[in-house]
């Protein structure tokens, strides 16, 4: 008998000690200055004849120390990684600089807690979409650990404001990587992927080199998918520039191929304004492929769109289309 409550009491002191090693090594863990990052890479997208890729870096410090002067060194296998957004705590300070075809990340500090999310994107001819080479730097004794990076199933990484780029350079003015998203993430280490239609339309107008659209969508109330075509469309009239109706086109094609969540009323009136933007260029075949992708997500509303357009309900009549 006394040999069981031995065997017993050896077990319990054994658990007890486990669980005081496992104390001690978070408790070790939490007060060493460590940051937590983790890559997100989406599904390329080809808009004309190169391949987008879309990337999500989220940087954290779980531990319950400051974290000072500490550099993210981020590369991609193109060499050609553009900063989009970021999304930072308010009155967080930070540096980024354009080095050996990436960026490098460079914080004065990162608070107990906080949590900053990186938007980048490659473009390339070929179709590839290797997860980011990471490296971090720091002049003093700092942790630092790669969570598991995920894969995301369409290029939906562009979200949500805070940063934007204009051709090959990054004016901070924040966008898309999103202010309601990521930086309020309950946990590091979260794999949460969603994207918010503000943050994809601000992503697209970025790419395409459209930033009053960007502008537009930023400070609109309640900005909707739906009517991104119609403000497309008219605008492109209006510039009366075949360059500037190629960006529109761009951005409409770069809104549809990242936001498969898009009701498909939404998505029918954006290839419905694509079609026009295609006629506007004489891409006619372009312009038959938009239409009936318009029609297949939802005829209704094409039917009631082209009766107040005489010249694109024509258009489609004498396609077979309607």
């Amino acid at each position: 008998m006394g040999s069981i409550w031995t065997s017993l009491f050896l077990l319990m002191a054994g658990a007890i000690i486990v669980e005081a090693v496992r104390y001690a090594a978070d408790y070790l863990k939490r007060i060493t200055p460590r940051v937590e990052y983790q890559v997100s890479t989406g599904m390329p997208v080809k808009v004309d004849d190169k391949y987008f890729c879309a990337y999500e870096l989220k940087i954290s410090n779980p531990s319950r120390k400051k974290v000072e002067d500490v550099t993210f060194h981020v590369r991609s296998r193109n060499d050609n990684l553009k900063l989009v957004v970021i999304s930072k705590p308010d009155g967080f300070e930070f540096s980024s600089i354009d080095k050996d075809g990436g960026v490098d990340l460079s914080f004065p500090r990162l608070k107990q807690g906080e949590a900053v999310v990186v938007k980048a994107q490659t473009e390339n001819r070929y179709v590839f979409s290797d997860s980011l080479n990471i490296s971090v730097s720091s002049p003093n004794d700092i942790k630092d650990e790669r969570i598991t990076d995920v894969k995301v199933a369409k290029a939906s990484i562009f979200r949500t404001p805070l940063v934007f780029m204009s051709g090959s350079v990054f004016a901070t003015f924040i966008i898309l990587v999103v202010a309601t998203i990521n930086a309020n993430r309950p946990e590091a280490k979260t794999p949460i992927f969603q994207m918010d239609r503000r943050d994809v339309v601000i992503s697209a107008a970025s790419v395409a080199g459209l930033p009053h659209i960007a502008e537009l969508y930023l400070t609109a109330f309640d900005p909707k998918y739906f009517n991104e075509g119609d403000i497309a469309y008219s605008l492109a009239v209006a510039s009366n520039r075949p360059d500037e109706i190629e960006k529109y086109r761009r951005l409409l094609s770069l809104t549809l191929g990242t936001a498969p969540e898009m009701a498909p009323e939404s998505q029918a009136n954006l290839f419905y304004s694509l079609g026009k933007l295609d006629l506007l260029v004489s891409d006619e075949k372009s312009a038959l492929s938009d239409f009936q992708n318009a029609i297949a997500k939802s005829r209704p509303i094409i039917e009631a769109q082209a009766k107040a357009d005489t010249k694109t309900h024509k258009y489609l009549i004498e396609r077979g289309l309607l």
